[in-house]
């Protein structure tokens, strides 16, 4: 059941996404962003806006206030349990009065969450802290074509926020990591910025010390920061498209190894991204974007090169455990065949990773297991381990 919303929730932020990219130059109004953009998502979370006892739109606290939230989010008591601040999509939330309308309706009703949305940007306020400002009471920020979006709009579930689930969460994961996630999003904003306008001296600086030129220097950080903020799909088919013509073979074995690892296409731009944790096989006629390990995010388009990566990534960061996996009998498949082995005499088509090889002759299915084996041995049962598939049906 709880699997099921989810995915459908993740449908749900696809077509989102898709309808922004259309309708963002041409823009809507308020009424069609909550029709087209917000009442879907909060639909999908349980919030049926159609049952009165669920969601109460143009709430007010009571009939002497003129002031209304656009939504009140009900629950069990008829008691709000949030309220929903809604602009149209072409608005832009960084405007700090619609975060202080937001907070002020939900202050002023005692209601301790508020939620501001464009449609596009879904933004969270918390007031169980007294006496702070507006900026303190954030919580997070995300986009519907975010890959971030689907965790933390998951938390605004019917369930989780009657039930105390988003109370919890938010009390130890993030409250525990408030400041260091605000720390991290200056430098982030910051570095960003400077690089997005050219600033000379930081450029300068950056190129010389990694001895890359100022291009491949922005290249890079584009890539890093999706750690913090989570890649959107167009920076991920971006990605794919960027190295399509880098790094020549020099051998029979790193011939091999650009064949797996190349990507062949890339994801349309008006595609969203599926991202499947790797204990989950893969849609039929489907093709990887990308893979993530623990943040580290690796573009590919070979269903062999998920093995490839996260062995390559093992082999340089725990190097005696990659070791060890090698001599390991653990390491087969279903089928008896080697995954990680120190030859490759008993491979169909060996691979070369550090200081051994990895079998890439399997099935995606095959190829999704194996990864996520080898990540779990490497890395530990808490791995966050993950794969992105481009949506669109591909010719078997």
């Amino acid at each position: 059941m709880e699997v099921d919303r989810k995915q459908h929730l993740r449908n749900t932020l696809e077509q989102s996404a898709k309808l922004v990219r259309t309708k963002k130059t041409a823009g809507i109004d308020e009424a069609q962003t909550k029709a087209w953009l917000i009442e879907p998502v909060l639909q999908v979370l349980g919030w049926n806006t159609g049952d009165p006892t669920r969601v109460h739109p143009e709430w007010k606290r009571s009939a002497r206030t003129g002031k209304k939230a656009d939504y009140a989010l009900l629950g069990a008591d008829s008691a709000p349990a949030a309220i929903v601040e809604a602009k149209r999509l072409n608005v832009s939330l960084d405007d700090i009065q619609h975060a202080e309308q937001a907070v002020q309706y939900a202050q002023n009703a005692g209601v301790p969450w508020a939620i501001l949305t464009n449609g596009h940007e879904w933004r969270l306020y918390e007031m169980h802290t007294p006496l702070t400002s507006v900026e303190k009471r954030w919580v997070w920020t995300v986009h519907v074509d975010r890959v971030a979006a689907l965790d933390k709009l998951h938390l605004l579930r019917y369930e989780s926020l009657t039930g105390g689930h988003l109370a919890a969460w938010f009390a130890t994961e993030h409250e525990s990591n408030r400041a260091l996630r605000h720390e991290v999003d200056l430098v982030v904003q910051t570095l960003t910025s400077a690089l997005s306008n050219q600033d000379a001296v930081l450029l300068d600086r950056l190129s010389t010390l990694t001895k890359l030129n100022k291009d491949r220097v922005q290249e890079i950080w584009s890539r890093l920061k999706c750690v913090v903020t989570g890649p959107t799909e167009a920076e991920l088919e971006q990605w794919a498209n960027s190295d399509k013509q880098k790094d020549t073979p020099t051998s029979q074995t790193s011939s091999i190894v650009e064949e797996v690892q190349k990507p062949q296409s890339t994801a349309p731009a008006d595609q969203a991204i599926h991202w499947l944790p790797l204990t989950e096989p893969p849609p039929v006629h489907r093709k990887p974007l990308c893979i993530s390990v623990n943040g580290e995010v690796k573009e590919t388009n070979a269903w062999s090169a998920l093995v490839v990566a996260v062995a390559e990534q093992a082999a340089k960061k725990v190097p005696a455990r990659f070791a060890e996996a090698l001599k390991s009998g653990e390491f087969a498949m279903r089928n008896k065949k080697r995954l990680l082995s120190p030859k490759s005499d008993a491979m169909n088509r060996a691979v070369k990773v550090g200081s051994g090889y990895v079998e890439t002759n399997l099935s995606a299915a095959a190829a999704v297991e194996a990864a996520g084996k080898i990540a779990r041995f490497m890395f530990g049962p808490d791995v966050v381990a993950k794969y992105a598939i481009r949506p669109e049906v591909d010719a078997p």
